[in-house]
């Protein structure tokens, strides 16, 4: 059980399910769990995985967003979560091809974004 030390990241992952076209009913679900068992495969004990609701952003849904940094994944399906781990929680590079479009269009790449903090918030 962890204490009160901070995690080095927090991915969170759409799973609201409220009508077909949101994240949970397009795989929202199977994303957070590939996500919690590829995590605990690896030990990575300083990564948190979370449930979230709505981000009205579920026509390009599973939205996934990790922090810090407020990187934004969109149409992330089961099997991208090892690529993502790898890549982005483990390397610390952003998978630019799962990135949201929108954060693409807002500015920095999003390796950019996430070492200087910049947080642009793709609109639905």
């Amino acid at each position: 059980m962890r204490g009160l030390e901070p995690y080095r990241l927090h991915v969170f992952c759409c799973t609201n399910d409220r009508k077909e076209v949101h994240c949970g009913n397009k795989g929202g679900h199977e994303v957070y769990e590939a996500f919690r068992r590829e995590v605990e495969a690896r030990g990575l004990t300083d990564i948190k995985v979370t449930r979230m609701g709505c981000n009205h952003l579920h026509h390009v849904g599973p939205i996934l967003v990790i922090y810090p940094g407020g990187i934004w994944y969109q149409e992330v399906k089961p099997e991208d979560v090892p690529e993502i781990v790898e890549k982005h929680l483990v390397e610390g590079h952003v998978v630019e091809r799962l990135l949201h479009a929108q954060m693409k269009e807002l500015g920095a790449r999003g390796e950019e974004r996430a070492q200087t903090g910049q947080t642009p918030v793709p609109s639905p």
